[in-house]
């Protein structure tokens, strides 16, 4: 998901928490720090085939936020939305008045006690990249955790206004874990990774995390480790992209393509999007190209395309970094005419695209916040 920068964010201040909640011992924090940089499982689902979310605790509430690597922000539903429920979906809301030892200051001054949850002066303004998905509000300072994580003190947004793009959807607010490039807050990730570390602070060896999302494992859930790449889940070595952070998404450019073995002549920059959907969102060359093997036609003059239930899919490929993702199997689904149907690439790209579900299940990827890379492969 695709996103402007919150303006006027503090940034946030990490640090360990022993288990009664006061300043942890030598003892403590070397414990909590060797915890803390193990590897972690996030138990995550599946929604709409397409997006994960992970339950992640913030002060001494659980919520379970949608897993983003195409956007850099924290940002929960709170009791202060109106009318959050749409759809159906019943979101958990976050209360910061309800952390133990919340403050309601205004100021999170170099004064204020750093265990204390306090609100912020701050305010953010989100717009992500469709339509009817603006979010706003103010800015706490809270314990976040994920998983087996111990908890980092950080800023978290607190959404007073939520459009109804993300009201219908069965997700609590997002889990951004792109880089802090623009954006005034550090995000999660980047700062549980140890790379804004301060000097003598300790961290991870491996400033990564990694996404294992393999369908044909049976009774396995999507994983998430952070410190570690566990090389038996890739089936051959990686291959490596560096990406431009610059927008604060893992942005691979120059990815080039191929439609049924055929080159087509157009190159793009591709995010590797955990949040993204189940569609290819490419260079509307490269969805005219791939279309045209499949005898579909653009009914609506959008890069929106039909065509024939029966035809058959053909291979696409990407070129991205030094290696290739190739689909040979892709879907087709039935739309409202009978008979016809429609496919999973769009040709609406412009600035960027996007890679998201198929490529996931298809590819154990590393995250690599030091190199600024990804790295991916088939899985094992």
């Amino acid at each position: 998901m695709k996103y402007n920068h919150p303006t006027a964010l503090l940034a946030f201040i990490p640090l360990l928490m022993s288990e009664s909640g006061a300043l942890p011992t030598a003892n403590e924090a070397a414990t909590h720090l060797q915890r803390r940089y193990d590897t972690h499982t996030l138990a995550t689902y599946e929604y709409t085939g397409a997006h994960w979310t992970t339950p992640v605790k913030i002060g001494n509430q659980i919520l379970n936020l949608l897993v983003d690597t195409g956007s850099s922000d924290l940002w929960v539903f709170s009791p202060y939305v109106h009318n959050p429920v749409v759809n159906g979906f019943n979101h958990t809301l976050y209360d910061y008045t309800k952390s133990p030892g919340s403050g309601i200051t205004t100021d999170c001054g170099p004064d204020e006690d750093i265990h204390t949850p306090c609100k912020t002066n701050s305010t953010f303004d989100i717009s992500y990249s469709f339509p009817d998905s603006e979010v706003k509000g103010f800015v706490v300072n809270d314990w976040v955790s994920v998983g087996a994580t111990d908890p980092v003190q950080m800023n978290v947004e607190v959404a007073t206004v939520v459009n109804n793009a993300f009201k219908g959807a069965p997700i609590d607010g997002i889990l951004g874990l792109g880089f802090q490039s623009e954006n005034h807050v550090s995000p999660f990730m980047t700062r549980l990774l140890g790379v804004n570390r301060t000097q003598g602070e300790e961290g991870p060896t491996l400033p990564v995390f990694t996404v294992d999302v393999d369908p044909k494992r049976n009774g396995s859930l999507p994983t998430f480790e952070i410190g570690k790449i566990d090389l038996q889940k890739a089936n051959g070595s990686l291959s490596y992209a560096p990406v431009n952070h610059t927008t604060g998404r893992w942005l691979v450019e120059d990815v080039a393509f191929e439609v049924a073995d055929q080159i087509v002549n157009v190159t793009g920059a591709m995010v590797i999007d955990t949040g993204g959907s189940g569609y290819f969102n490419v260079p509307s060359a490269v969805a005219k190209a791939y279309y045209a093997h499949v005898g579909a036609r653009d009914l609506s003059g959008n890069n929106s395309y039909y065509f024939p239930c029966s035809s058959t899919m053909v291979p696409m490929t990407m070129h991205i970094g030094n290696g290739t993702a190739t689909y040979n199997d892709l879907p087709n689904w039935n739309s409202s005419v009978s008979g016809i149907c429609t496919g999973p690439i769009l040709g609406n790209a412009t600035d960027f695209g996007n890679v998201g579900k198929y490529f996931f299940e298809k590819y154990f990827t590393v995250f690599d916040y030091k190199a600024q890379a990804v790295q991916y492969a088939p899985h094992a």
